[in-house]
């Protein structure tokens, strides 16, 4: 299974594609959007739609805000990223959509706290926050993915 996992932001976007079937991620990276907060929402819609059509994945993986950056702007303006990205999934067809939570992306050490593990993980020489961030989401969903398939493998036997 392909699957591309995101970090939400209205200035970097952290990135990460691989298949359940591996360790390492394949790819990874961030997308910085520029221009004033709506023309970013715009081309974060527009590099997140190019992007799941040139990588195909069967699933997507979105971190969820955390809703505590004691700033509502900041967190609407999360949650409309977000939303964008979901909509971008369901515009693409991929209809498998699961979102992480922050605590889960920690306990993968690979997180915007720990970017030197994160990029040993990926096998690249350094990181930054939010690629960290996205690797960690990747990470889950791996997780997420043989788990699932771990019980449907015991429904049918």
């Amino acid at each position: 299974m392909r699957i591309l996992a995101l970090d939400p932001s209205t200035t970097n976007v952290g990135w990460c594609f691989g298949f359940d079937d591996h360790d390492t991620p394949v790819r990874s990276g961030v997308y910085t959007p520029k221009g004033k907060v709506d023309e970013r929402l715009i081309r974060i819609h527009s590099w997140a739609h190019d992007l799941m059509l040139d990588l195909g994945p069967d699933l997507v993986a979105v971190e969820e805000p955390a809703g505590d950056h004691r700033n509502r702007k900041t967190d609407r303006l999360l949650a409309n990223v977000t939303g964008i990205l979901l909509s971008v999934s369901l515009e693409t067809e991929v209809w498998d959509f699961i979102r992480v939570y922050p605590s889960q992306v920690k306990a993968t050490k690979c997180s915007k706290d720990n970017p030197v593990y994160a990029a040993a993980t990926a096998g690249k020489p350094e990181v930054g926050p939010d690629e960290a961030d996205a690797i960690g989401v990747w990470l889950v969903a791996v997780s997420h993915v043989r788990e699932r398939r771990l019980l449907h493998n015991r429904k049918v036997s």
